[in-house]
């Protein structure tokens, strides 16, 4: 007899195999109904289904007991379902509970964190949400359990077997001594059935419930938007809930203040510094009355823009030193260090919605989705609901066969989808450099525009509107789908729910989440109603495990906590595009009509940093963005698997901090430099102070960066040729090399170890270890960086295209051979601008230059070619491919 894997081997080399594949499911679904007929998980009523059913292929199914006509709607319901295997489960248990459900309801609460969904008819489980797994049929009588493994099924029933056993037990002695119900949401749901039932016998049947208290049919239910909300039954006291939590719930934040301090401190540093400057060139005037010397001062502006980030560093090390650092774990307005206390009300519907281009199907998109469903999975049985959209920008672009597999997948996950036409493809323009921005707007203008159309067709009056069903909801949405795509582009595809929830978690496709993370951000959400954005501190997830994704990724968990500090301490959090919870009114509210096109949009596709212009927009409109990190660093992301990939995504940064301040410089006679977005945020009554400097400090580090090798350049030479007449004020290159050294190389890294070990997230010694494990790293990395963000910071005023891809994903195999042509086809300028200058200062101090031309000196010479150097080796040093010697 073969291994299990050999059906597969044999179906793919065409050979047929020994055993139907009819007969094969047939076997094992009789198999599974002989399993839980042991295991007692059915009725001996006739008149109760009992079944278990296997997906076969898509929508076929093989049904054990095959000959009972009545489980035709069962298989029916399974299909729509779309699940692998499922079982209808009578036990005495399930019948307990079902048949002394009131009508109207539509969830049971076997556990406090553990909601089961409920219909009436076996024919309304079609409609079940899939992310539960389970749904009672009050009518029938029955338990759905379904999964999208075989093996798992069985110990899933017993599972949900010993649940509910408990759960009627807690119940039935809640009146006895200290058997009393604690928890509010089972207390809830006990009050709820027994005010409903109070006039019907526990012995009527389910249908004569179901016309004892409405009077209607019982098949008939409300429409998603107000399902989700109270039934009739449980109206009065959801008032009584909801006006409690208004009453006590909404949490009151302190404002902390060291940020702002730390901000104040950054700007008076970095005023002394340019100070000196001042105060040297009075004096000097003063001395000798050559006043011209003061033209130097027009260099000031530029001198406070680059050492303004280099100021915050300093107070940053003070701070983590000696100031109090128990913030950290606390919880105030734009920082969340513990979790929400969770609510008990109804939980808002979620859509997590990911872009995707053309990354690989099995190495990175089924990961996450794995990952996603969990959560969604969680979140449903605690009473929730959640959905899955993906914004495909690669499924009109890859091949008919990968379409199909891809287009399968997101069939059987349940997951929704909308796809555009490539770029100028029949009149369509994918806009923006990045494209991600308007990736995003096409499905939220697709949502929208299906919303508004649902509106004016849904009934109107209240009498219709209460007889109005799911699936007159569900023909509804699909009638408004086919006529919102061709009001946008005929070209766009789309399948699936793709309406917004009232919350939406924005990821990217190279992420994983934690299993319970939706009802926190449900909590604090509704705790907090002038929160518009919870990003979350996102750990890494090593994919390939190189050097270089090390060591980037020790650099994003630095970066991250820095930021965590910083936000515990006062300062406003920023939003980085993904890993976020974004409130979807206030995105709406916050949108804008694109002077482009006239159309109102979600996303800036106007800017490379959308997410930036996004978190001003809602900052503007009175909300805060908060960082949350009580997820323990659970949201877990990709970094950069190479270094070509990693200075892309510099740049990226780079080109969009130049965007959103400055024009081009053909714009400038006629619109001035500065661009409406940037005046706007500096003239902004809505925006503290100390959040305008702290971005701007970070805007203008990328100009710093830029900066320090021309400036280096420039430096040596004015000193190597001009020094025996050079002014008191100028500042030699060497000690700016040892501020700098000194400043980020020593004094910040030693910081951040005892940041790290008083906050207690890190040991002092591991955290020590890993600084000077990948503190050479990082110094090579930043020190080859300076050429790169100079290269995207001129191409934006030049008006020079620059565009990027999606990141990597995934990385195939490599050698010395293939990287070595790709890699001087890349860095050739900045290799070739290295090595001239290593080459010219050699020349310039040997006798081949006349003695007035010449530059001698360590000193002098010193910093300039220690950054070339970094420059020069940064594309080998930091490429694992090349160190593997692999040819």
């Amino acid at each position: 007899m073969g291994t299990p894997g050999a059906p597969a081997s044999i179906a793919e080399s065409g050979v047929s195999s020994w055993i139907n594949e009819m007969d094969a499911y047939r076997v094992m679904a009789r198999h599974l109904y002989e399993q839980a007929r042991a295991k007692q998980f059915f009725s001996a009523d006739p008149e109760i289904p009992s079944a278990a059913t296997l997906r076969m292929a898509k929508g076929a199914y093989v049904c054990h007991p095959a000959e009972n006509p009545r489980l035709e709607t069962f298989s029916k319901a399974v299909a729509a379902i779309n699940c692998e295997v499922c079982v209808c489960v009578s036990s005495p248990v399930v019948v307990a509970i079902t048949s002394r459900l009131a009508w109207g309801t539509t969830e049971v609460p076997i556990k406090p964190a553990e909601h089961i969904q409920v219909v009436e008819t076996m024919e309304d489980a079609a409609l079940a949400r899939k992310a539960q797994y389970a749904a009672f049929v009050r009518q029938e009588c029955a338990l759905l359990v379904w999964s999208d493994s075989v093996d798992n099924i069985i110990d899933r029933i017993q599972s949900l077997e010993n649940k509910m056993v408990s759960f009627v037990w807690r119940s039935a002695t809640a009146s006895k001594i200290g058997g009393a119900i604690t928890h509010p949401t089972l207390r809830s749901f006990n009050t709820q059935q027994s005010l409903a039932l109070s006039g019907s016998s526990p012995n009527s049947s389910p249908a004569s419930d179901a016309q004892h208290l409405s009077g209607s049919p019982a098949a008939e239910v409300r429409p998603p938007s107000v399902a989700r909300g109270p039934s009739p039954i449980m109206l009065d006291l959801e008032k009584a809930s909801m006006a409690q939590r208004d009453g006590t719930l909404v949490e009151e934040r302190p404002t902390m203040l060291q940020g702002p301090v730390m901000q104040g401190l950054r700007v008076g540093l970095c005023t002394l510094l340019c100070g000196l400057m001042l105060r040297s060139l009075v004096a000097e005037s003063l001395l000798d009355q050559n006043y011209m010397r003061f033209a130097i001062a027009a260099v000031i502006p530029l001198q406070f823009i680059v050492t303004l980030f280099f100021s915050g560093s300093i107070i940053y090390t003070l701070f983590m030193f000696f100031a109090p650092i128990n913030q950290m774990s606390a919880n105030t307005r734009y920082f969340s260090g513990q979790a929400p206390q969770r609510i008990t009300t109804r939980l808002p519907h979620i859509t997590v919605q990911m872009p995707v281009y053309k990354e690989d199907l099995e190495e990175v998109i089924r990961p996450t989705v794995a990952s996603l469903q969990k959560a969604i999975s969680t979140y449903c049985l605690q009473g929730g609901s959640a959905a899955i959209v993906v914004s495909d920008d690669g499924m009109q672009l890859i091949s008919d066969k990968e379409r199909a597999v891809r287009q399968e997948f997101y069939d059987v996950q349940n997951i929704s989808w909308v796809a555009r036409p490539g770029h100028n493809v029949n009149g369509f323009t994918r806009n923006g450099r990045f494209k991600k921005a308007s990736n995003l707007n096409v499905t939220l203008q697709l949502s929208m525009a299906i919303d508004r159309m649902m509106e004016e067709m849904r009934p109107k009056d209240a009498e219709a509107l209460d007889r109005w069903t799911e699936r007159e909801e569900q023909q509804l949405y699909s009638e408004c789908l086919a006529r919102a795509i061709p009001s946008i582009h005929p070209g766009i595809q789309a399948s699936g729910n793709i309406r917004m929830g009232e919350l939406i978690l924005l990821i990217d496709s190279d992420t994983r989440v934690p299993a319970d993370c939706f009802i926190d951000a449900a909590s604090e959400m509704s705790q907090c109603p002038d929160v518009g954005i919870i990003q979350h501190y996102s750990g890494v997830m090593i994919v390939t495990g190189n050097m270089f994704e090390k060591g980037i990724a020790f650099f994003t968990r630095l970066v991250n906590f820095a930021i965590t500090y910083t936000i515990a301490c006062g300062d406003i959090a920023p939003f980085v595009g993904h890993n976020a919870f974004l409130r979807w009114s206030a995105m709406q509210e916050a949108a804008f009509v694109d002077p482009m096109d006239g159309i109102k949009k979600i996303w800036s596709e106007s800017h490379v940093s959308e997410d930036f212009d996004m978190a001003l927009r809602l900052l503007m409109k009175g909300y805060c963005v908060r960082w949350a990190t009580y997820s323990k660093g659970e949201f877990q992301e990709g970094v950069s698997l190479t270094a070509e990939d990693e200075l892309n995504r510099w740049q990226k940064y780079a080109f969009g901090v130049s965007e959103l301040i400055f024009h081009p410089f053909k714009q400038w006679l006629f619109k001035g430099p500065f661009t409406p977005l940037f005046r706007k945020f500096i003239g902004s009554k809505a925006l503290p102070l100390h959040y305008k400097i702290a971005a701007c400090a970070y805007m203008f580090s990328y100009y710093a960066i830029a900066s320090a090798m021309p400036l280096t350049f420039a430096l040596c030479l004015v000193q190597g040729w001009f020094y025996p007449i050079l002014d008191l004020s100028f500042l030699p290159p060497f000690q700016v090399w040892i501020s700098v050294a000194i400043v980020f190389g020593v004094a910040s890294p030693i910081a951040m170890v005892i940041a790290r070990f008083r906050s207690k997230q890190d040991g002092f010694f591991d955290a020590l270890l890993e600084h000077l494990i990948w503190t050479p790293f990082l110094v090579i990395f930043f020190t080859g960086l300076s050429m790169h963000v100079l290269f995207a910071l001129i191409a934006h005023p030049l008006g020079i295209n620059m565009t990027w891809g999606a990141t990597l994903k995934s990385l195939g195999k490599s050698n010395f051979f293939n990287e070595i042509p790709g890699l001087f086809k890349r860095f050739w300028p900045v290799l070739t601008i290295s090595s001239a200058w290593i080459v010219a200062v050699v020349i310039l101090g040997t006798p081949l230059v006349p003695l007035e031309w010449q530059i001698s000196g360590f000193f002098t010479i010193w910093p300039s070619i220690w950054i070339c150097v970094m420059h020069i080796i940064y594309p080998f040093a930091l490429n694992p491919a090349l160190l593997r010697f692999s040819f």
